[in-house]
């Protein structure tokens, strides 16, 4: 999907100054809509190019608070590539700390309300964690970035509150 035409479908339906970030399918926008009716124009725009994508939604102060109470600092500093955060759509199910961290191994993970954020220390690549196993254990799929992205994101939306 390219993401030019996402930002012109957006803007069409009444998204403001729609901008993609990165080709990870990041957009930042201006709107008044309530988060119900975004979420759908956006799943909307997603689905006329014949895709099913998940559409996560974050104000840009709730992004700065995801970055706030980051629970591995040390990860963010010394291997910001390697410290995810999947975004979840919604609450993670009460289950979902217990099941991840029976599984994980050199991980560490926290769970939060509607975030995780996993410090793959070794990497991704071999990870028991994988997005399949984190959407079975969480009953849901989200969508994760890594530290440097979610600073760009971070930076790129406060940018629009100034």
């Amino acid at each position: 999907m390219p993401l030019r035409d996402l930002r012109d479908r957006c803007e069409a339906a009444g998204l403001k100054n729609t901008q993609s970030l990165l080709a990870t399918g990041n957009l930042i926008f201006e709107t008044d809509l309530p988060e119900q009716k975004i979420h759908e124009l956006l799943s909307g725009a997603i689905q006329s190019f014949g895709l099913a994508n998940n559409v996560v939604l974050r104000r840009p102060d709730e992004l700065a608070e995801v970055a706030r109470r980051n629970p591995f600092p040390d990860a963010a500093s010394d291997r910001p590539a390697k410290l995810l955060v999947l975004f979840l759509p919604a609450k993670a199910a009460p289950t979902a700390a217990a099941v991840i961290a029976d599984r994980a191994g050199p991980e560490r993970v926290s769970v939060s309300e509607r975030e995780v954020y996993i410090d793959y220390r070794e990497g991704v690549a071999r990870s028991k964690l994988s997005p399949a196993f984190l959407e079975r254990a969480l009953q849901q799929s989200g969508t994760a970035r890594n530290w440097n992205t979610l600073l760009k994101l971070r930076a790129a939306s406060a940018k629009r509150e100034d």
